[in-house]
């Protein structure tokens, strides 16, 4: 029984739907950078298949550029912005975060 719960919660998930998602973990580097980040900004990041995903770019000072939020050797999904948004907040109660979600990279 329990395996079939797993089975559909991975088709789910291959399918795009995103209902109830466990978000990855940020690695440490990443949540170091987003202790000292002025802002953080939210950006769809498109594939060479044409997938998009929400990723997180850490500014650490205004004239800098930016670095990919990473969770282990991927880029950070950040579809679900209430949540993202609560993590870096967790780490960094003042930086600025920007959504700019309609800018495709």
């Amino acid at each position: 029984m329990l395996i079939n719960c797993h089975l559909v919660v991975i088709m789910v998930l291959s399918t795009g739907v995103h209902a109830m998602t466990i978000q990855s973990r940020l690695n440490k580097d990443t949540v170091q950078l987003i202790k000292i980040a002025q802002r953080i900004e939210f950006i769809r990041k498109q594939d060479e298949m044409g997938n998009q995903k929400v990723i997180a770019m850490i500014y650490i000072s205004e004239d800098s550029n930016p670095v990919r939020a990473m969770a282990g050797d991927v880029t950070w999904d950040a579809h679900d912005i209430d949540k993202a948004k609560r993590s870096i907040r967790r780490h960094n109660k003042t930086c600025l975060i920007i959504d700019r979600r309609d800018q495709v990279i």
